[in-house]
């Protein structure tokens, strides 16, 4: 990659989006073994999280799918929660009286259709 010289670019603005990009480039070019030893670790981990649960070989023929011996993360059982009554008309006394939230006390007008 050509580093930029005054003389090579007239515009100013290029100038600096030319330098912008060129050291984002210099950066990601200098960091590339760290970039690449850190994709490693994560394959690695994430090859340790899901290997099968017993090796899955050709001559294994019990095997139908070899997804089937992968294990699964766990999932939390989700556990809903409700309002109770008492909770509800606590909430709905914090705004009794707000207009911007009453729709109780707006008055509609409706519009006489006409034939």
């Amino acid at each position: 990659m050509d580093e930029i010289t005054d003389d090579s670019i007239k515009n100013e603005a290029h100038k600096i989006i030319y330098k912008s990009i060129y050291s984002k480039f210099y950066n990601l070019l200098s960091n590339k073994k760290q970039f690449l030893d850190e994709c490693d670790g994560l394959y690695k981990d994430a090859l340790q999280k899901y290997k099968p649960k017993e090796e899955v070989t050709p001559s294994n023929d019990s095997i139908a799918n070899p997804a089937d011996k992968v294990e699964l993360p766990k999932l939390e059982k989700f556990r809903a929660s409700f309002y109770t009554k008492e909770k509800i008309n606590q909430l709905l006394k914090v705004f009794e009286g707000d207009k911007k939230s009453s729709a109780r006390g707006r008055k509609t007008r409706h519009r006489k259709s006409t034939p």
